[in-house]
């Protein structure tokens, strides 16, 4: 019988916050893992997560099927989820431009200090936090008017996210996303997918209060997709969050201050800080992130990832058969299991095939 609670541990809540290797701050919540597992999840150690489906259609568009015919997982836009809350947090975008640039500036040479690693100059990582945020400040001008809450939407849309289970043996997940019992649940390991890692969803009982400025895109984005309501606690929920790939193209943003500079300049051209019309134009000039490849679509996994197949209760044997032949004629070679009920406590055992 499959050991469905490797993972599983002592229930054990608590959540830590670490760099990876890029400096991004992450939020890593070892509920359900114990001291132990935790310290193997952060170490980059092997992790079997789960992914609940339903049976292999006919069609060659059958979403399950696709996941063998072309070795991929999709990864879903936050807007298409079930659940109008996900990804909801508080974002507090009060700050100025200048005060925006001052906190990332900190926020940037914090984390300098964290890696213990070389810091840059502080003109540099000022620059770095200046192009930040007019990078931002860019994207998200309406007139005069920044419109935070549809940036902050299009922004987690351009992000894309596969959702994953802790075990195999959740018997609200084979029925709410298994197909009552009829369908299959998929383990990988997921360190071998060669897709983007996963993380533990954090559920809590109120949105997670964010400082806008403090975080670049790409960390709220993975703050914000990492945050369910607390009912949804039963899942034990991982997620694999792809990033979009962007271009950065020069745009000429002026403003109100933009034509008071000009003034000055034309009417006193000895006093002005500026040398020229054109150097006053480059202040006001900024690169904008344009997204090239959604993080959303179909990510290509390594086959030999895949390592458990588990058939549910209710699914027939000639059915079970059916499937294991159309797994293993895609190139796939896991191991078989099917579920059945126990017949004295409210779970499945898993028994290899």
């Amino acid at each position: 019988m499959l050991d469905a609670g490797r993972i599983q541990a002592e229930r054990c809540p608590r959540i830590k916050l670490f760099y990876d290797c890029c400096g991004q701050y992450h939020t890593l919540n070892t509920y359900g893992l114990n001291d132990r597992d935790a310290v193997k999840f952060t170490q980059g150690k092997s992790m079997f997560l789960y992914k609940y489906r339903s049976a292999m259609g006919s069609a060659d568009n059958d979403n399950t099927r696709r996941i063998f015919s072309s070795s991929s997982l999709y990864y879903a836009k936050a807007s298409t989820f079930n659940d109008p809350f996900d990804a909801q947090v508080n974002v507090e975008p009060n700050s100025s431009r200048a005060e925006a640039i001052d906190r990332h500036w900190l926020i940037l040479r914090e984390r300098a200090r964290g890696r213990g690693g070389f810091i840059d100059s502080v003109q540099s990582t000022h620059s770095n936090a200046t192009f930040n945020i007019e990078r931002i400040y860019d994207k998200v001008l309406n007139d005069t008017h920044i419109d935070h809450d549809r940036y902050y939407r299009d922004m987690i849309d351009s992000f894309g996210i596969v959702s994953l289970a802790e075990n195999p043996d959740n018997l609200l997940l084979w029925a709410h996303y298994a197909t009552n019992h009829y369908g299959m649940c998929l383990g990988f390991e997921w360190d071998e997918t060669g897709l983007p890692p996963a993380e533990e969803v954090i559920y809590q009982n109120r949105y997670r209060t964010l400082e806008y400025y403090s975080h670049t895109e790409a960390e709220l984005a993975a703050i914000s997709l990492l945050q369910k309501s607390a009912d949804w606690a039963y899942e034990r929920e991982w997620r694999s969050v792809a990033k979009p790939e962007m271009e950065y193209n020069s745009s000429f943003a002026p403003d109100e201050h933009y034509e008071r500079e000009l003034e000055v300049l034309r009417s006193n051209p000895s006093q002005s800080p500026y040398y020229s019309e054109e150097q006053l134009k480059e202040k006001y000039t900024f690169l904008v992130g344009n997204v090239t490849v959604e993080g959303s679509g179909p990510k290509v996994f390594n086959q030999s990832a895949l390592k458990e197949v588990v058939f549910g209760m209710r699914m027939s044997q000639s059915d079970v058969i059916d499937h294991i032949n159309a797994i293993e004629s895609y190139g796939f070679k896991p191991k078989f299991f099917q579920a059945r009920k126990n017949p004295k406590r409210y779970q499945v055992d898993i028994h290899e095939l």
